[in-house]
């Protein structure tokens, strides 16, 4: 299954993932994704999610941006695949562009990471400026592109 490979991998490379995602380039919300051949023959790509911290069962938007970067390198054609990770099997779609979609698998321990505050303040303002309780969304970065400031 991808979640013993995922265990192998770690055991054997984690230095890889430190490369790759660690300090000084990663940060909290950023997350690698290694692609891997599927265990399961209904998949069609097998993933292993990483951050500088360790290792994830899923992220939504990783997902999004491995299907719409897929797309945009020519790996895949719009329309829908099937990705192998260690939270399960989760359907993808690429729309064509910078739109993809996913219908996730529910937490195999009943705790979503998502609901846990962020390290960084700054990535919970952001984060609060999103979650409006009224369900509006804000855009935080205003007219401009979103742009960070260099961490020392």
């Amino acid at each position: 299954s991808i979640r013993v490979r995922r265990e192998a991998f770690r055991l054997r490379h984690d230095d890889l993932r430190l490369a790759v995602v660690g300090d000084p380039r990663g940060t909290d919300a950023m997350v690698g994704v290694l692609l891997l051949p599927p265990s399961d023959p209904a998949c069609t790509l097998g993933a292993i999610f990483m951050n500088r911290v360790g290792y994830l069962d899923m992220c939504g938007h990783a997902t999004i941006g491995l299907a719409v970067t897929l797309g945009a390198v020519g790996r895949i054609a719009p329309g829908n695949l099937r990705l192998e990770t260690p939270a399960g099997a989760v359907a993808v779609t690429w729309h064509g562009g910078a739109e993809a979609s996913f219908e996730n698998v529910p937490p195999r321990e009943g705790h979503d990471p998502h609901d846990d505050t962020p390290r960084i303040p700054i990535a919970q303002e952001i984060k609060d400026a999103f979650m409006r309780p009224e369900g509006t969304i804000v855009d935080a970065c205003g007219p401009g592109p979103c742009v960070g400031e260099p961490v020392d």
